[in-house]
């Protein structure tokens, strides 16, 4: 319905929203939910409707309308059993497993009177120790096992099941092989190896088997119109305070809890992947190479005056001076730059300026903006009142008289840092307080992306098979 309203899907959809607007009017009128008038504006006339959607589409993030009396997302056929909380995402496993293979060739310079096997091992056994709950200890276990397993039977030239896999795993990460083609990779080297042979038959599998070693992720729900994160205050809700959406998903024909049988497992309606930055760093810095890397800012770096990194400008010294004994004088804290609209800085002649081929076509002739100090800036967007959410009950920073969108829309949550209002570049902050890793955000929204595509698909094929077993009853009763 969100796609190309040149299609018949989304002129289907389309009039699917116009029966339900229709029949769920409130004192006789509509509200519109194209993108100009966000469903502050209402109509009585459903042809007004009509048109605002057909020629502007539908407003972003409105999956559930609340407004017009939809309280919640509609779970698919077999949706329950696709909810794994082992599942992976493709390009994350990927890091986390080449990672955790670099920690491993960390642990092969040791001396050589240690055993080959107990390199992996000791890496396993000291996460293993690190352990907060019963059900993660039972994972590193598993992982022990497949560590001692052989690769096939009577297998004696040391290829285990785990071994095997990570240095797989490696490889497709080295290489950017793709899913597809790694999984066919792993058949045709299941065939070729002896019978009843221990490698995993799916890229799903392989992932499987490392996926303890990968880094943390904390899985957190959401309002499926973006309102809310159940998270903190808001985390033992069943429904969005702001829009009044169902956080889980409604099954079909529900016949609720039923006396003596175990609960059914709920599936959320929106789920944001969190991936932390912290884990991350404490695998930067267990490898003795990265951690160099990560403190050359404080130990390796010339001081000589001249301008080649972030660590040489004079917003680095500023924080140095001031927050010395609190963060700076430790050479491993390190700091996130972040670069945005940088041409307008440079002189008015200067012939980046006018460059286009690497600044996506355009030129940038703006002129240098003024130095808000950041007592001025927090003084702005300390007063801002924000609802987040498209349903009912958000409320957004209105536009000004002029009809021009507001500089700031909310009060960042990084205002809460004792420092920000120090920094004279505010896009460079540390990298502990970076709550969203930009990368690997991008790998899980193309992960849920291609979760979502393969439950199209198998909906897809059991309506192909409904409907084929259709075909065959009439042609029996034909004959």
């Amino acid at each position: 319905m969100y796609g190309d309203r040149h299609t018949s899907e989304y002129i289907k959809g389309m009039h699917d929203f116009l029966e339900v607007a229709e029949a769920n009017k409130k004192n006789g009128f509509m509200c519109c939910p194209c993108p100009k008038c966000g469903n502050t504006k209402s109509y009585s006339d459903r042809k007004i409707l009509h048109t605002h959607l057909l020629y502007k589409g539908f407003m972003p993030h409105y999956n559930v309308w609340t407004r017009h009396r939809e309280i919640g997302v509609m779970m698919e056929d077999g949706e329950e059993e696709e909810d794994d909380d082992n599942y992976v995402p493709p390009e994350y496993g990927d890091a986390a497993t080449a990672e955790a293979a670099e920690d491993q060739e960390e642990l092969d310079d040791e001396p050589d009177d240690v055993p080959d096997d107990d390199d992996l091992r000791r890496v396993i056994v000291d996460a293993r120790m690190q352990c907060k709950s019963q059900k993660e200890k039972l994972k590193f276990d598993r992982m022990l096992e497949d560590h001692k397993k052989g690769l096939y039977p009577n297998c004696e030239d040391g290829n285990t099941k785990l071994s095997t896999v990570l240095e797989l795993l490696q490889w497709k990460a080295e290489n950017a092989v793709p899913d597809k083609g790694f999984e066919k990779l792993l058949k045709i080297l299941k065939k070729k190896l002896p019978k009843d042979n221990e490698l995993p038959d799916s890229t799903c599998a392989a992932k499987k088997v490392v996926c303890p070693l990968g880094l943390e992720v904390q899985k957190i729900h959401a309002c499926p119109n973006d309102c809310i994160l159940y998270h903190s205050a808001y985390k033992d809700l069943n429904a969005c305070p702001v829009c009044g959406a169902l956080r889980y998903k409604i099954r079909r024909d529900d016949p609720g809890d039923v006396d003596g049988e175990p609960r059914r497992k709920r599936v959320p309606a929106k789920v944001m992947w969190y991936a932390s930055i912290i884990p991350r760093l404490k695998r930067l810095f267990r490898n003795k190479e990265h951690a160099k890397l990560m403190r050359w800012h404080s130990e390796d770096r010339k001081k000589d005056g001249k301008l080649r990194a972030p660590a040489d400008g004079s917003q680095w010294r500023k924080i140095e001076r001031k927050y010395w004994n609190e963060f700076a004088g430790d050479p491993r804290n390190v700091w996130k730059n972040v670069y945005v609209g940088h041409r307008r800085f440079l002189p008015t002649n200067h012939q980046c300026r006018k460059k286009v081929k690497h600044f996506k076509g355009e030129a940038d002739h703006r002129k240098k903006p003024a130095i808000r100090t950041g007592d001025h800036v927090l003084a702005i967007v300390n007063d801002l009142h924000v609802i987040f959410g498209k349903g009912p009950g958000g409320l957004a920073v209105p536009k000004d008289t002029e009809g021009r969108a507001p500089m700031w829309t909310k009060k960042s949550i990084f205002w809460d840092l004792p420092y920000l209002k120090d920094l004279e570049v505010r896009s460079s902050i540390d990298t502990m307080h970076v709550t969203k890793n930009l990368v690997k955000l991008c790998a899980f929204l193309n992960a849920i992306s291609q979760k979502e595509k393969g439950r199209r698909k198998k909906k897809k094929k059991k309506e192909r098979e409904k409907n084929k077993g259709r075909i065959c009853d009439e042609e029996g009763r034909r004959t």
